[in-house]
């Protein structure tokens, strides 16, 4: 990162975010004097790399990055990953004061790297440049992207390196890594760039590809998902499909805040005393996910299994039991962090936000595109690893089994390829926006609808996707296709 960021002997660095001071020391190796780097550590501590810097501890970048004067010319950084909603009280003020290029505004549903990165932006001189290592939901996070569109317009060269294989796996980080380079910072005349950059997209395996590969711009590919396993039927017509959100309202489930007080197996309920009560069946991983439907038979089967099934939830009878009452106890003097912004926000605090009405389950990480597991369990929710489906009223069992067999058509998977976004260990992520626009094929006659997608699903799951994919086709496009009204 250092040496792609080419040091010249009169500049003036910035690590906004020292730590243990990895990156003072690859600067001391290129060279760079300790009177020509600034470094800023929210940490007390002092570390033995901070003798190679004029290093600041116990300061807060963010709040600093709106008081300093100080230019720099290059800014390096590996920066903090944790929600803005999960920072202090003050530390999350700061953040949200936070804007790039005097338009692009930081929110409390971003994410700390993001108000990291637009903070040094600010910092930046003229002709200046950033490497930022950076997590793979720079690629695809909602609220990055007005940055990843902006940024080309303010560098005169822009490079993304993405690595397949993690780059922290000493830390047990599995998801791929980004590096950030944007070289030569033109800040234009007020918000209005004076450049347009070029943009390079580069996709390498593993860290010591992307060793070699940093600041080889002429190396650089652009990047591009693998759509060819997905072709879309020739037989579609303009006008016989509708968009994903149109036919069915899907959401995030329910966010509890801290998974560790709220979520639990069978054997820590019975350990806990706790009363059926005072919990509900939930779904809280891709793998419960284990048939087109889920019964209360098959959700007992993870429950024997001793998966975590049971999100606290204590209606107003329980919370005379003594050990729903200790247990809150706990929760409030230490087993729950209690001032999470998720948390802080409910009354009364023990009591996550569900949704109300649940008529299936969709995994937004999958190897071959988001699928429905209906709910056929009373009061069964989900948490917010999983999206929830709530389908119109008075929908009939065939026309939600023909909506969710339609996911399985070629058609659909080439729309939800498009949309995707990839990880390292080869899963794919798909966000609500994403999931809405995707075009879906309707039919006029849903009859046999329910028995071809139990086939499709039992395909899927089998590893068969292929002949998943071919269950769906054939019961479509060997039918006449129309748009259903309503």
């Amino acid at each position: 990162m250092v040496k792609a960021l080419d040091p010249h002997p009169d500049d003036l660095w910035l690590e906004p975010c020292v730590g243990k001071g990895a990156l003072l020391e690859a600067l001391a190796r290129a060279g760079v004097k300790s009177t020509q780097i600034t470094g800023v550590d929210l940490s007390k501590g002092k570390e033995r790399a901070d003798k190679l810097a004029k290093v600041a501890r116990g300061v807060e970048f963010l709040k600093w990055a709106r008081r300093t004067t100080d230019k720099f010319d290059k800014i390096i950084a590996n920066p903090p990953y944790i929600a803005i909603e999960r920072l202090q009280k003050s530390v999350r003020a700061a953040a949200c004061e936070v804007e790039a290029f005097n338009c692009l505004k930081v929110t409390a549903a971003g994410n700390c790297w993001y108000a990291f990165l637009c903070a040094a932006l600010n910092l930046l001189r003229q002709g200046g440049s950033v490497c930022f290592l950076l997590p793979a939901a720079w690629d695809f996070a909602n609220y990055a992207e007005p940055l990843r569109q902006s940024i080309p317009k303010y560098f005169k060269s822009v490079e993304v390196f993405r690595s397949e294989k993690s780059l922290f796996q000493f830390a047990k980080i599995q998801e791929g890594a980004i590096l950030l380079m944007a070289r030569d910072y033109r800040p234009g005349n007020g918000t209005q760039p004076i450049i347009s950059g070029s943009f390079a997209r580069n996709d390498v395996f593993s860290a010591e590809v992307l060793a070699k590969r940093l600041g080889d711009s002429k190396n650089g590919k652009n990047y591009a998902l693998d759509n060819k396993r997905y072709p879309a039927p020739s037989v579609i017509k303009p006008g016989e499909s509708k968009a994903f959100g149109e036919l069915i309202f899907i959401e995030i489930g329910g966010v509890t805040g801290d998974t560790s007080f709220f979520l639990m197996n069978e054997e820590k309920r019975k350990q806990l005393g706790l009363p059926l009560t005072s919990l509900r069946p939930s779904v809280t991983r891709a793998r419960h996910l284990i048939s087109a439907s889920l019964t209360a038979a098959s959700w007992n089967e993870l429950r024997e299994a001793n998966e975590r099934i049971w999100l606290f939830d204590p209606n107003p009878t329980s919370l005379r039991d003594k050990a729903v009452q200790n247990y809150i106890r706990w929760g409030r003097r230490e087993g729950c962090d209690i001032e999470n912004y998720k948390i802080a926000i409910r009354k009364p605090w023990y009591r996550a936000r569900l949704p109300i009405k649940v008529d299936g389950f969709i995994s937004g990480m999958s190897q071959n595109g988001p699928w429905i597991c209906f709910r056929e369990m009373p009061r069964l929710t989900a948490t917010n690893t999983l999206y929830v489906v709530d389908f119109p009223d008075g929908s009939k069992p065939d026309l939600r089994a023909a909506i969710a067999l339609s996911m399985l058509t070629t058609m659909a998977q080439e729309g939800f390829s498009k949309r995707s976004r990839r990880y390292a260990d080869g899963l794919i992520k798909y966000e609500l926006g994403d999931l809405r626009g995707v075009l879906l094929p309707v039919a006029a006659n849903t009859r046999g609808s329910t028995v071809a997608y139990k086939r499709a699903v039992a395909a899927l799951l089998a590893g068969q996707a292929e002949k998943a994919y071919a269950i769906a086709d054939n019961w479509f496009f060997n039918r006449a296709t129309k748009v259903i009204d309503g």
